[in-house]
């Protein structure tokens, strides 16, 4: 299911009595009950201030935004000030795409505002049939996400507010990087390395506020190592891996995700960090380069994705 932030005053709950009011928004709720069986999950705002105030407590909630033209103003009369002031919130916003359905999509003063902050193709009339506006989302929300096919639970960590919204664009990236991934002339670009390092970080950082036992380490290495073992080696304040004895359970965190984890955060941050020679060391057109690069690819993404996967049944298993 896509979710959807829907800006309309017929969504007010105020009692109407005027006839042709009341038919009207007997048939704009007749169109939104349709719009799950086009796989989209909508949330209702019915002025400014409650479109605000969803936006900003859900923000990375939402792929896409359904507005009116006209809406209600605190004393609850037809205003259209709420339009411009919604496009404003969302240029603001990343990634969400934004669309028009409304009955004054043909007035004059409409025009030059519609003309420049909305596709041509994304702005729908009343008068026509909804099912045109609902196909486009999904159209466009598909194209959109059609990296995430497969791994929708990158995606959903955002949704959920398991990792936090200023890294969605990062891991965007990474989704795109692995669908076009075609060569190896690196071990992975170092961009999707920073990346994907960034992520893992975020994920570290919020495993550790949920589970008090970590809340003083204050370095990633460190609560990965928790998460695996977190085992004294060496002296104080200094970890080493020993799957035998992991601070969270095998019944938690399996041997073999713990297995990717480690490869995962050596491949993305300690690689770079301990080797001088920089991540060209396998590059395109070498024997090494042309012969594992492909695989290593594969692995550190596969890898990611294990880490992923895991940490997002974690959280949805512990914190509904």
């Amino acid at each position: 299911m896509y979710k959807v932030l829907w800006f309309d005053d017929d969504f007010s709950k105020e009692e109407i009595y005027d006839e042709i009011t009341k038919l009207r928004r007997k048939s704009f709720l007749q169109d939104v009950e349709q719009a799950s069986d086009f796989g989209i999950d909508y949330d209702s705002a019915c002025t400014i201030e409650e479109f605000e105030d969803k936006m900003q407590k859900n923000e990375n909630l939402y792929q896409a935004v359904i507005l009116d033209l006209m809406g209600l103003n605190p004393n609850d009369s037809s205003d259209d000030s709420g339009i411009y002031t919604a496009n404003n919130v969302l240029n603001q916003a990343k990634g969400i795409i934004k669309y028009v359905y409304s009955n004054n999509i043909d007035k004059p003063k409409f025009k030059d505002f519609l003309k420049a902050c909305f596709q041509k193709e994304n702005v729908f009339s009343k008068a026509i049939d909804c099912t045109l506006l609902f196909e486009k989302i999904n159209s466009d929300l598909d194209d959109a996400l059609d990296c995430y096919q497969g791994h929708m639970e990158c995606l959903h960590l955002f949704n959920m507010h398991y990792l936090s919204g200023n890294n969605r664009s990062k891991m965007d990236m990474v989704m795109r990087g692995y669908k076009e991934m075609k060569d190896s002339s690196s071990i992975i670009a170092d961009t999707i390395r920073n990346c994907i390092r960034t992520l893992f970080e975020d994920m570290l950082l919020n495993f550790a506020s949920i589970n008090p036992s970590m809340s003083n380490l204050k370095d990633s290495n460190k609560r990965l190592y928790y998460i695996v073992s977190g085992c004294p080696k060496n002296g104080p304040g200094k970890y080493d891996f020993d799957y035998r004895n992991p601070f969270v359970p095998f019944s938690e965190c399996p041997q073999e995700v713990k297995y990717c984890m480690d490869f995962c955060w050596n491949m993305t941050n300690n690689y770079s960090h301990n080797n001088p020679v920089g991540l060209n060391c396998l590059p395109h057109g070498t024997l090494y380069g042309d012969y594992f690069g492909p695989y290593l690819n594969e692995a550190i993404y596969n890898s990611f994705f294990v880490t992923m996967k895991w940490y997002y049944g974690y959280m949805t298993n512990h914190f509904k």
